[in-house]
């Protein structure tokens, strides 16, 4: 749309998410190598819960049951897509600590996130600030997608409220 107005669109915002979980298509179960570049491609363009669910089901419907490589790699791309939605640099993991370093730290808004998704947090406040999450499961990706995404309602909230004023 921008483009037809002569106006360059806005670069996408960069995240990093680096955590220390195996997340790749495993060959045993795409075993064409085209198909798993095609959906190693579908893989990166996830931006939302609904992209990874019906991938998720294309996934089971032609392959079979999702190994937890394919699944980690598809939360791993819907991660860095909510965490470039928020305006967050970097999601990183060192031991069981995964932290959330977003470019401006509310601690109020992460709060509330936290509370909205029923995932504890903690918070480091020297330096730039960040938010951490104590890994508990296997799938600690879900808990930082599921943050993310009540981060971005909570950042939507207090748009429309300031909006309204």
């Amino acid at each position: 749309m921008l483009e037809e107005k002569g106006e360059a669109p806005k670069p996408k915002f960069e995240s990093k998410v680096d955590v220390n979980i195996d997340a790749y298509l495993p060959e045993k179960y795409i075993k064409s190598e085209s198909q798993r570049m095609d959906i190693y491609k579908k893989i990166a363009h996830i931006e939302c819960a609904a992209d990874l669910d019906d991938l998720a089901d294309e996934l089971q419907d032609r392959f079979g049951e999702i190994p937890r490589q394919a699944d980690t790699l598809m939360y791993v791309s819907l991660a860095r897509s909510l965490a470039s939605q928020a305006r967050i640099p970097t999601i990183s993991q060192k031991g069981q600590i995964i932290s959330i370093i977003p470019e401006q730290f509310d601690p109020v808004k992460w709060a509330e996130a936290s509370a909205r998704a029923n995932i504890r947090l903690t918070f480091q406040m020297a330096g730039r600030g960040c938010a951490n999450y104590k890994v508990k499961d296997s799938r600690p990706l879900y808990d930082v997608c599921s943050l993310l995404e009540n981060y971005l309602e909570v950042l939507k909230d207090a748009k429309a409220g300031v909006q309204k004023k």
